[in-house]
C-alpha cells in the first residue's frame, strides 16, 4: 500500500473508532465535565435575532416581543422540553413547555408550529414576556431544556441537555405615539402582535447576513359591522366595509416613497399580480417620522394615492384610499412602523396610539360571517391594540 494511502487508512479508522466508542459509552453513564471546566457541549445554539423591544399593549400591560433562533448542530432531531425567561437575578418572567411552547416556535420560514429542531435545521422561537409597566427588566436571560434519542449516534459527546443564556439587554427605544391611520368604528386588528400570528412571526433573511423580524408589530385592519367584514358573498371589493375606507397620516413627516398602478386582486382568491418583493406591498405609501422611524401603508387602491415623494404631510392628511392590491385577499390597511424604508428588510417597530376605544376583543373562533366582540369599551391612552381587539377611532 502506498505509504500515504497507509497514514489515510490509519486517520479514518482511528475517526471511526472514536464513533464507535462515543456509541457505546452512551446511556453508559452521565456525562461530567473535566475538574475546573466550566464549558459544556450542547446539541443547540441559541441566539436573539433582536433585543426584546417593549411595547404597553390594550391590556395594560408591557410586552417584551423577540425571538430565539434555536440551530441543531447534532446527529439527530431535538426536542426542546422548556424555555425560561428570568431576570439576571433568578426571577421568572415566563414558562413554554408542551403545547404553549409548541404553539409559540416555528420553522425559520413557515407555520407550522412545532418543539422540534431538525437535524442541520433551525427553528425561532416567539417569546411574549408579557410585565407590569413597573416592573420591567433592563436585563433578560434564559434558561432552556431539551431531549435527544437515546440511541443518537455520537450522544456522549453532548455534555448538557440544558442552556443558559443567552442574556439579553431590553432595548431602550422608546415606542413613537401616533394618532390613528384610519377614521370611526369597528376597525379589527386581524392579524397582529403578539401571539403567534402571521406577522408575529414572519421572517426574512437580509444580505446573507443577518435575520430581521419586519412585521413584528404590523397590523392588518380591518372593518367589522355587527358580526361581519362584508356584505353579500364578498366576492366584490365593494362588498368589503373597510375598502375605500380614507388613508390618513399618523403624524407629521415627509414623503419616502410612493407605489402606485398595482391593479385590485379578487376577494378570496390567491394573488396574481406577484412577480417581485415590492409587489407585496401593492400600492404603498411610505412616511419618514423621524430620523430611522418610518411608517408603511400598503394595499392602497389603484390610482387612490394623493401624495408624492419628498412632499411634507401633517397628522391626518388623507393618504389614499384603502384597497385590496398586492399580497392579500381581502380589502384591509397593512400598517406598521419600520427602521428603514423597504419593509422587507428593515426590523419592525413598536408604537402606540395616542387616542382611541377598545370597543372590545373578537372571539379566536370567529369566521368572515360571525364573529362576537367580547369585553365592554375602554377608553386608551397611549397603548398598542392587541391582535383581534376591536378599534373604534375618533
Amino acid at each position: 500500500m502506498h505509504p500515504l494511502r497507509f497514514i489515510a487508512f490509519i486517520m479514518l479508522s482511528a475517526l471511526a473508532g472514536f464513533v464507535v466508542s462515543l456509541e457505546q459509552a452512551a446511556g453508559q453513564a452521565t456525562p461530567t465535565a473535566s475538574p475546573g471546566v466550566t464549558a459544556q457541549t450542547t446539541a443547540l445554539l441559541v441566539t436573539a435575532i433582536n433585543d426584546p423591544l417593549r411595547v404597553t399593549g390594550s391590556d395594560g400591560m408591557v410586552h417584551l416581543e423577540y425571538d430565539l433562533v434555536l440551530t441543531n448542530l447534532f446527529t439527530t432531531p431535538v426536542t426542546i422540553t422548556a424555555i425560561d425567561v428570568l431576570t439576571p437575578e433568578g426571577q421568572s418572567l415566563l414558562r413554554l413547555e408542551g403545547d404553549a411552547l409548541k404553539a409559540m416556535t416555528r420553522p425559520l420560514f413557515g407555520s407550522t408550529p412545532t418543539d422540534v429542531v431538525p437535524q442541520s435545521g433551525a427553528v425561532a422561537a416567539m417569546l411574549d414576556v408579557v410585565v407590569s409597566p413597573d416592573q420591567v427588566p433592563e436585563r433578560l436571560t434564559h434558561h432552556i431544556t431539551y431531549a435527544l434519542p437515546p440511541d443518537a449516534p455520537a450522544l456522549a459527546v453532548i455534555g448538557s441537555r440544558e442552556i443558559r443564556g443567552p442574556a439579553l439587554t431590553v432595548d431602550p427605544f422608546s415606542p413613537l405615539v401616533i394618532a390613528p391611520p384610519l377614521r370611526g368604528a369597528g376597525w379589527m386588528n386581524a392579524n397582529g402582535c403578539c401571539d403567534a400570528s402571521a406577522h408575529r412571526s414572519a421572517i426574512l433573511a437580509v444580505d446573507g447576513d443577518r435575520l430581521v423580524k419586519f412585521e413584528t408589530f404590523a397590523i392588518d385592519w380591518v372593518r367589522l359591522e355587527g358580526p361581519r367584514f362584508y356584505a353579500g358573498d364578498g366576492t366584490r371589493n365593494e362588498d368589503h366595509f373597510a375598502f375605500g375606507a380614507e388613508i390618513l397620516a399618523v403624524a407629521d413627516g415627509t414623503v419616502a416613497f410612493v407605489r402606485d398602478g398595482m391593479p385590485e386582486e379578487t376577494p378570496f382568491e390567491p394573488s396574481k399580480s406577484l412577480r417581485q418583493p415590492l409587489d407585496y406591498g401593492g400600492n404603498e405609501v411610505v412616511l419618514e417620522l423621524a430620523p430611522g422611524v418610518f411608517a408603511f401603508y400598503a394595499h392602497m387602491q389603484p390610482g387612490s394615492i394623493r401624495v408624492e415623494i419628498g412632499e411634507t404631510v401633517q397628522a391626518g392628511e388623507v393618504l389614499g384610499l384603502l384597497g385590496n392590491t398586492g399580497n392579500t385577499d381581502a380589502a384591509h390597511l397593512h400598517f406598521q412602523l419600520a427602521d428603514g424604508p423597504d419593509v422587507l428588510t428593515a426590523t419592525s417597530l413598536p408604537f402606540v396610539i395616542d387616542a382611541w376605544t377598545l370597543a372590545g376583543t373578537v372571539s379566536p373562533e370567529g369566521s368572515r360571517t360571525e364573529n362576537r366582540v367580547v369585553g365592554p369599551p375602554e377608553p386608551q391612552t397611549n397603548t398598542f391594540p392587541l391582535e383581534l381587539s376591536v378599534a373604534d377611532f375618533p
